[in-house]
């Protein structure tokens, strides 16, 4: 996964470095820049993809003030998943999903906007703010031991009575009502560029580092593998796009 940052970083700040050449030279000089954006995020972070939205307003010529919120899956490093000849999918020692939603709030600073046109705005920006979870258990703990077992007494009287007393795995979407809320807090710094202007709408592009830290930890892998987990590090790419006004 630190592979995957690397690259990414480094692929989309030459595709940014190409763009700002062309743009500056083909875009008129007296554009309106849009003072107000507001629109949807699309997210890649190292546990997959997530989704987003925004609300930007105009502070001066060069600085933003920016909110965002987004929500995506979390994950250990160690989780590897194995599918059967079924197809079904399983996570040897995984304990509980995650999703993270983030609420930040932060600024933009335009950079280059003396050598740049208004159709290529790249800036570099900073945010923080609370951040929750939602951690939902991965299979049916019968026995309470934080441990998957496909043998365990779940009846309760001693004995397991046969092979179907057991516990089982729950997909993502049946757990989701028995998981439990997790608060804590987390920032981001970032580096990106607006594309377009006025009534063209705004697309953008951002890779930025996020830091989330959650007050009680989260039990991702079975307790015997690994503790709760306070802190949670990811790169991030953002595509995001406002419409035209």
């Amino acid at each position: 996964m630190r592979a995957f940052g690397q690259t990414a970083v480094a692929t989309v700040l030459l595709n940014l470095v190409c763009l700002s050449a062309t743009l500056a030279q083909l875009s008129p000089v007296n554009e309106r820049v849009p003072t107000r954006l507001q629109g949807l995020e699309f997210v890649l972070t190292n546990s997959g993809f997530g989704i987003g939205g925004f609300f930007q307003d105009s502070l001066s010529t060069r600085f933003n003030f920016i909110g965002e919120i987004r929500i995506a899956a979390g994950k250990d490093e160690r989780e590897v998943a194995f599918f059967d000849r079924f197809g079904r999918r399983t996570i040897p020692g995984k304990a509980n999903y995650l999703l993270i939603v983030p609420l930040s709030f932060g600024t933009q600073y335009r950079i280059f906007s003396e050598r740049i046109e208004n159709s290529f705005r790249p800036f570099i920006q900073f945010s923080g703010g609370p951040t929750f979870g939602w951690e939902y258990p991965y299979f049916e703990d019968c026995n309470g031991n934080g441990v998957f077992e496909l043998e365990a007494d779940c009846n309760g009287n001693g004995t397991i009575d046969g092979p179907d007393e057991g516990e089982r795995r729950l997909s993502s979407f049946d757990a989701l009502p028995e998981g439990q809320l997790r608060t804590g807090v987390g920032a981001s710094l970032g580096l990106g560029a607006h594309f377009g202007y006025g009534t063209k709408g705004v697309l953008g592009l951002k890779i930025d580092y996020t830091i989330a830290y959650f007050f009680n930890g989260i039990q991702l892998l079975e307790a015997p593998i690994k503790p709760r987990q306070s802190f949670f590090r990811t790169p991030t790419i953002a595509i995001f796009f406002s419409p035209g006004f």
